[in-house]
């Protein structure tokens, strides 16, 4: 599986204002509450983070816990 994932910061106004349409077409919104530890590969600080470095995550949401690995691969999927 090939994840692809787009971040996007919001203005509380811009957030207000896409709850609203998706609220508009129908979509019924459930805020899911989570918490996400974060650990860097032998950096401290996202400040001294590059495009590539390793990340591991470990994300609660309710009783449950995943462990998550992100790390860039090539163009044909290798490392």
């Amino acid at each position: 599986m090939i994840e692809i994932e787009r971040k996007f910061r919001l203005s509380t106004e811009r957030y207000d204002e896409i709850v609203k349409l998706l609220q508009d077409q129908g979509n019924k919104l459930t805020p899911v509450k989570q918490i996400d530890e974060v650990y860097l590969y032998k950096i401290d600080s996202f400040r001294k983070f590059k495009q590539g470095d390793p990340v591991m995550r470990i994300r609660t949401v309710g009783e449950v816990s995943q462990l998550t690995f992100k790390r860039q691969l090539d163009v044909t999927g290798d490392s």
